[in-house]
C-alpha cells in the first residue's frame, strides 16, 4: 500500500468513527453517585457498583440523560462526557458559579489519597478545574461525605455527614461561595445532632429543610420532626409533624413539589408500600398520596430530582434491574393523583393539571424518532464496517495494480511507448513555443 493510500485510508476510518452517533452504552448499576441537572440533561458521576458489593468497588463514569425529548425508561439513552474526577462515592453536587451554570462537586470516599476536596465542570466547554478556595477550605478531617449539598443564591450548603478522615458523624454547616469562591461556616446553634444519609431540599423562602438519617449506630432517625435552617438569617429552628407520620428512614430522597407547599419523600431503607410519603408545609402533616401505577421497589442511596413535572429517580441499592428500569418516573403533575410510569414527555408547563390523568403514553411521533436513531446508530456502524472492508479491499487491488504498472514501466519506460496502432516506438520531447511556455509533441520512428 503506498504512503498516500494509508494516509486517506487512516483519515477516512476517524471520520467514520467520529461520525457515529453512538447514544446508549452499557451503564454499571450503582449507589451513591451524584445527579446534577443542567440545560435538561442530568449528569450522573460516579457511585459504588452493586452486582458485587463485598468488594465495594467504587466508580468514575461520568454520563447524563437528556431530558429535552420524549423517551422510555426501558429503553434508555447515556451520554458519556469526559471525566478527570478519581474514582469516588459518596460526594454530592451543586450547581453554581457566576453564571449559575457550573457544576460544583464535594467531598466523597476515594481510594486515591490526592483527590481535591472540590472540582468544577462547565458543561458549555467540557472542562473539570480545581478552583483556588480561600479561608477554611475544608482539607483535613472537614473533608466529608454521605451528605447532601444545597444551592440557594450561589452557596453551597454542606451540613453534616461523615468525616472522611476520621469517619466521624458531624453536624457543622460548612458552606462555599461558589462565586467568590471562599468557604465560610454557618451556626451550629439548635443544629439537629450527628447524622448522615439524611434526606433535604431547598424551601422557596431560602430555608432547607432536614430529616431522617443515619445517626452513626446505623440506627434510623424518626420523621416526627424536622429541622429547618434559614440561609438569610443563619439559624436553626425545629419543627414538630403530625399525620401519618412515615417510619424511620435513612438513605431516602426529598424534593418539593410543583406548587411549593409539600415535600415528596421516596424510598430508603423500608419496605416498597412504606416509601412514598408526602409532608404539607403548610401544617407540617404527613400523608400518603393517592398513586396509580406499578410500585416500583425502594431504593435506597438513590438519587431524585424534578425535572419538568416528573420525581426522576435515577439508580440506588435494593432492586433488581431486570425486573425495573435504573431510572423511574413519577408524574407529580396532579397533586390529587400522582402516576408511576414508563415514559417521559416533554410538556410545555410545569403547573399541577386540575384533573386526574392516566399514565401518560409516548406520542407516536417520540417512538418513532426513538426507532429511527436507533436504527440510524445500527445502520451507521454497518455501514462503516462494511464501507472499512470494500476500502481494505480496493486498496489491496490497487497496492496490486500499481506495482503490475511499476514492472510494465521498467519494461517500457514513458518516454518510449508502443503506439497501438502502428507499432512504432513514440519518443516524447519538449519544444518551446513562441511564448516560451513547453509543449508536448511526438516524433514517430521505425521500431
Amino acid at each position: 500500500m503506498s504512503k498516500n493510500s494509508l494516509i486517506y485510508f487512516l483519515l477516512l476510518v476517524l471520520l467514520q468513527f467520529f461520525l457515529i452517533e453512538i447514544d446508549c452504552q452499557e451503564i454499571s448499576q450503582r449507589y451513591f453517585h451524584t445527579t446534577t441537572l443542567i440545560d435538561n440533561k442530568l449528569y450522573i458521576l460516579g457511585g459504588r457498583y452493586t452486582p458485587d458489593d463485598t468488594i465495594n468497588t467504587i466508580g468514575r463514569e461520568f454520563f447524563y440523560l437528556d431530558f429535552s425529548s420524549a423517551f422510555s425508561t426501558k429503553s434508555l439513552s447515556w451520554n458519556s462526557v469526559k471525566n478527570f474526577i478519581p474514582q469516588h462515592d459518596g460526594a454530592t453536587t451543586a450547581v453554581g458559579g457566576v453564571q449559575n451554570d457550573t457544576i460544583f462537586l464535594y467531598g466523597g470516599i476515594t481510594n486515591y489519597e490526592r483527590m481535591s476536596t472540590v472540582y468544577t465542570y462547565n458543561p458549555a466547554n467540557n472542562s473539570w478545574m480545581i478552583p483556588a478556595l480561600d479561608g477554611n477550605d475544608g482539607s483535613g478531617v472537614n473533608r466529608k461525605a454521605f451528605l447532601t449539598g444545597i444551592a440557594d443564591n450561589g452557596k453551597m450548603y454542606l451540613w453534616g455527614g461523615t468525616e472522611v478522615v476520621t469517619r466521624y458523624y458531624v453536624n457543622d454547616m460548612l458552606i462555599l461561595d461558589t462565586i467568590k469562591l471562599t468557604w465560610s461556616s454557618g451556626s451550629l446553634l439548635n443544629a439537629p445532632y450527628p447524622r448522615n444519609e439524611y434526606g433535604a431540599t431547598l424551601l422557596p423562602n431560602h430555608k432547607i429543610i432536614y430529616m431522617g438519617g443515619n445517626n452513626g449506630q446505623n440506627l434510623a432517625i424518626g420523621l416526627d420532626e424536622v429541622y429547618i435552617y434559614d440561609t438569610i438569617n443563619d439559624n436553626w429552628v425545629t419543627q414538630e409533624t403530625s399525620g401519618n407520620i412515615p417510619s424511620r428512614r435513612f438513605g431516602f430522597s426529598v424534593n418539593l413539589a410543583l406548587d411549593g407547599e409539600r415535600i415528596i419523600i421516596f424510598g430508603g431503607n423500608v419496605p416498597s408500600n412504606d416509601a412514598t410519603h408526602v409532608l404539607d408545609l403548610t401544617n407540617f402533616n404527613w400523608y400518603i398520596p393517592n398513586i396509580n401505577g406499578s410500585i416500583p421497589s425502594s431504593r435506597s442511596y438513590h438519587k431524585a430530582d424534578v425535572i419538568n413535572e416528573y420525581l426522576v429517580i435515577t439508580f440506588g441499592f435494593g432492586y433488581n434491574r431486570v425486573n425495573e428500569s435504573d431510572v423511574l418516573l413519577l408524574d407529580i403533575s396532579n397533586n390529587d393523583q400522582y402516576v408511576w410510569t414508563d415514559y417521559y414527555v416533554v410538556s410545555d408547563s410545569t403547573s399541577p393539571s386540575p384533573s386526574p390523568s392516566p399514565s401518560p403514553s409516548p406520542s407516536p411521533s417520540s417512538i418513532n424518532d426513538k426507532k429511527f436513531r436507533n436504527l440510524k446508530s445500527i445502520g451507521i456502524i454497518g455501514a462503516t464496517v462494511i464501507g472499512s472492508m470494500i476500502l481494505i479491499i480496493g486498496t489491496y487491488y490497487l497496492h496490486k495494480w500499481n506495482k503490475n504498472r511499476r514492472t510494465r514501466n521498467a519494461v517500457h519506460p514513458p518516454s518510449a511507448k508502443l503506439d497501438n496502432q502502428s507499432g512504432q516506438k513514440v519518443v516524447l520531447t519538449m519544444v518551446n513555443d513562441n511564448n516560451g511556455k513547453n509543449d508536448q509533441v511526438s516524433n514517430k520512428t521505425e521500431q
